[in-house]
């Protein structure tokens, strides 16, 4: 699994080398990681989940689908989201999983799926985030197929929109 990890730290704590400063957001610093952990097991405050296409979960949300026992394949079904790219919907309190809410996020056509398009679902993203009492959340990226890019350049782009979405 390949997780991106975004918290914000007070101004009062040191930053590690990984951190980077965030001019007017109340004086915080934007910690980024990645991590291999499973996903379920992630207590968060926000775990995004990328939906692609007629709403389709990567592997990586099967995996996570089945932790909640089916939860998010129900959602899914009932037509409150169809996987447009930037459209979002927030779940809170998921059994079978520890993050405080879930955020599905819609990622388009997966055929249409270029640097371009992920780029408009991460500004979905971050916005949908900034909105909310969020201090920590993880990204699920793996298996996401974006056409012209490779794994690296996708987790650069994620720190990147997220840096600038909250600048703004």
């Amino acid at each position: 699994q390949a997780l991106i990890s975004i918290q914000r730290h007070d101004s009062q704590s040191q930053p590690s080398p990984v951190c980077h400063s965030i001019q007017g957001l109340n004086e915080q610093t934007m910690k980024y990681s990645l991590s291999s952990a499973a996903p379920e097991n992630l207590a968060t405050d926000c775990l995004v989940v990328p939906i692609l296409e007629k709403n389709q979960l990567t592997e990586a949300g099967k995996a996570l689908d089945n932790a909640a026992g089916k939860s998010l394949s129900r959602i899914l079904k009932s037509g409150d989201v169809s996987g447009k790219n930037g459209e979002t919907l927030l779940l809170h309190g998921l059994d079978g999983i520890r993050a405080r809410r879930v955020l599905l996020i819609g990622c388009g056509e997966t055929k249409k799926l270029d640097a371009k398009n992920y780029r408009k679902m991460l500004q979905a993203m971050v916005k949908t985030l900034a909105g909310l009492s969020v201090t920590k959340a993880h990204l699920l990226l793996t298996g996401l197929p974006v056409s012209d890019r490779d794994g690296e350049w996708l987790v650069a782009r994620a720190v990147q929109e997220t840096e600038e979405g909250l600048y703004r």
